[in-house]
């Protein structure tokens, strides 16, 4: 895959969020999407990481906080910028409390409206936002089959791409997820390969516009995964 995927969460100016690596602060978010909108590069759907050659940004968020809808989702439409939102349908009209921070989640209706937009896809980030590593497969068939039915109620269209929570995945994970009936399963971890083992690229709080053209530099996401490796085996 040669598509670079970039991962959001929250999109907020609330000090704690912020402070607590949970949100990227909406001027930087607008920064970032101006940037992409400008940079001669093509912004792609995730249908383009199904194809080797594609090349391209892909947008995505996680969770399913409120504000992307209520904040992200204007920026992105001033912008032109595509993307897809992968919900945990378990966190639907909800106030999560992540880390000890409160998130308000979206509710079934900002849901539906979000969908509704030509620029934003859904996908699932299973139901309950736990990570699915050594869970038993039976509970995750059943988890990923609920999420799927629960958010295809919701949107009225079949949701076909996962996002790992956490990021974490492995092979029984990625086997089951295409039992499931998803397309591909996007993670951030190492162990990618193949379309169930799609790797993004995390966004975080403090990531400045600078930093966000060296993440997307070529050669990023390689030198930290070989970097990774071998602090992993120094220890």
């Amino acid at each position: 895959m040669t598509a670079s995927v970039l991962l959001y969460h929250s999109i907020n100016d609330r000090a704690d969020l912020v402070a607590g690596g949970a949100a990227l602060p909406v001027a930087r978010f607008q920064e970032h999407m101006e940037f992409l909108a400008k940079s001669g590069r093509a912004l792609a759907r995730t249908e383009a990481c199904m194809d080797d050659r594609a090349k391209g940004i892909v947008v995505t968020f996680d969770d399913g906080d409120a504000d992307t809808f209520e904040t992200a989702l204007p920026i992105l439409e001033k912008y032109q910028v595509p993307a897809t939102v992968f919900v945990s349908s378990s966190l639907l009209d909800t106030v999560w409390v992540d880390n000890g921070l409160k998130r308000k989640m979206m509710s079934k209706s900002q849901l539906r409206l979000l969908a509704a937009s030509p620029l934003i896809e859904i996908g699932s980030h299973a139901h309950l936002h736990q990570s699915m590593v050594e869970r038993p497969k039976s509970d995750l068939l059943a988890d990923l089959t609920l999420s799927r039915q629960i958010l295809e109620d919701v949107v009225d269209r079949r949701i076909r791409y996962l996002a790992y929570p956490h990021g974490l995945h492995d092979k029984t994970v990625m086997d089951v997820a295409k039992q499931a009936g998803f397309d591909a399963g996007f993670g951030c971890t190492d162990v990618c390969g193949g379309k169930f083992g799609l790797p993004r690229i995390g966004i975080s709080s403090k990531d400045s516009l600078s930093r966000l053209k060296v993440k997307l530099l070529p050669g990023y996401r390689p030198t930290l995964v070989m970097a990774r490796r071998i602090l992993t085996r120094s220890f």
